[in-house]
């Protein structure tokens, strides 16, 4: 209610309609799989970096740049 002071109007919450009015995303298999890829890739090079391995992080993110340069 101070909002609606200073800013000079009323602020409601989403209706319940706006709130469960949501867009399904159909993912197929192969696009998963990149997905996956690129998370083991990410997760791998973190993991290297906390080691200090530096040969095995710079490997990891080429090779996830290669999957996210996928089309």
């Amino acid at each position: 209610m101070a909002l609606s002071r200073i800013f000079g109007t009323t602020i409601t919450s989403p209706t319940q309609e706006e709130k469960t009015d949501q867009s399904t995303i159909v993912v197929d298999q192969q696009t998963k799989d990149l997905f996956k890829q690129a998370q083991d890739l990410y997760d791998e090079a973190i993991r290297s970096q906390k080691e200090g391995d530096w040969a095995s992080y710079g490997e990891a993110l080429k090779r996830l740049g290669e999957i996210l340069r996928r089309k």
